[in-house]
């Protein structure tokens, strides 16, 4: 069962994530073995807490993965409490300066300020909910200019709305 389920997030990595290039930095990870795609049991958001921060620790151990997709298909938990945890995190190793990023990813992910059907919201859709865990200065590395993250964005929103209702639904759904 367990396999199944790293085959579904492994395949939303290279059909939407690599394959649209909504990432342009996940190629060279995924292609160099770096990325590591682990399903857990948590429930509950304590949990969720909890498995995240052994992640977390899994990566400062094994410096030679990039990052990590913690996939929580057990979990019924909604977008924004997932959304709400992440932040929580984020102040937490802001806080504790733990050189990490973590990123909230879910079958219902919505920027603010968007409606659900907004394509630009499929940039952080996945089959289910996940976090994902970054390090801090790879992420320094491939951000050279302020303007990166806007620039990735525009063309993230062309890309997505280039799409057809049917290529939506067969890479979404």
């Amino acid at each position: 069962m367990k396999m199944n389920l790293q085959n579904k997030i492994h395949k939303w990595l290279t059909d939407v994530i690599i394959g649209l290039n909504l990432c342009p930095f996940a190629k060279d990870p995924f292609e160099n073995n770096k990325i590591k795609i682990e399903i857990s049991n948590a429930i509950n958001e304590d949990e969720i807490w909890s498995e995240t921060l052994e992640e977390i620790h899994y990566l400062e151990e094994n410096i030679n993965i990039s990052t990590t997709l913690l996939a929580f298909d057990k979990s019924e938990i909604s977008f924004y409490n997932l959304n709400d945890l992440v932040l929580k995190l984020e102040k937490m190793l802001e806080v504790k300066n733990i050189p990490y990023q973590v990123v909230a990813f879910h079958p219902e992910f919505k920027f603010q300020d968007t409606t659900a059907k907004d394509r630009i919201n499929y940039v952080n859709r996945s089959p289910y909910p996940l976090i994902h865990i970054l390090r801090s200065e790879e992420m320094d590395k491939v951000f050279k200019d302020d303007l990166m993250g806007e620039k990735i964005n525009l063309q993230n929103e062309i890309t997505l709305g280039k799409l057809s209702t049917n290529e939506i639904k067969k890479l979404f759904y």
